[in-house]
């Protein structure tokens, strides 16, 4: 079985990736060797994948599905999840709550932001429920 999305767009590399985490959620095992052999991430709790070695911050909150990515910082009582994708290196200040958000590398979310239907990049938020075709 294999997987071929068009992501150039940014809707729907928002979608795809809301896609992939539902086949995830549904125990695709496809999926989920690719993340175990290719990219070295293992599962830390039922639907929550980071790298290997790596650790869930304590004090945060996280609802499957959510896979991590590296050097990942998510500060005390975030609320991760569930459909959140985290690109490495992104930073997720205190207090945030995300669902259905993909962040791309190196995002920085804001502390006490909510977000819902959204794509990260760096410091923007771009919502992807407002007339966007998918």
């Amino acid at each position: 079985k294999a997987y071929l999305y068009d992501t150039g767009e940014l809707h729907t590399l928002w979608s795809t990736s809301i896609k992939l985490l539902t086949a995830l959620q549904a125990g695709e095992g496809a999926l989920r060797e690719f993340l175990k052999t290719f990219g070295k991430y293992e599962e830390k709790k039922p639907g929550i994948w980071a790298p290997v070695g790596a650790t869930l911050p304590e004090g945060a909150t996280f609802q499957a599905p959510v896979v991590i990515g590296e050097n990942c910082t998510i500060g005390p009582r975030a609320v991760v999840g569930p459909f959140v994708v985290l690109g490495d290196g992104t930073q997720v200040a205190e207090e945030a709550q995300l669902s259905r958000c993909v962040a791309l590398k190196e995002s920085r979310i804001p502390a006490y932001q909510v977000s819902g239907n959204a794509l990260y990049f760096e410091d923007r938020l771009i919502p992807m429920d407002k007339g966007l075709k998918g």
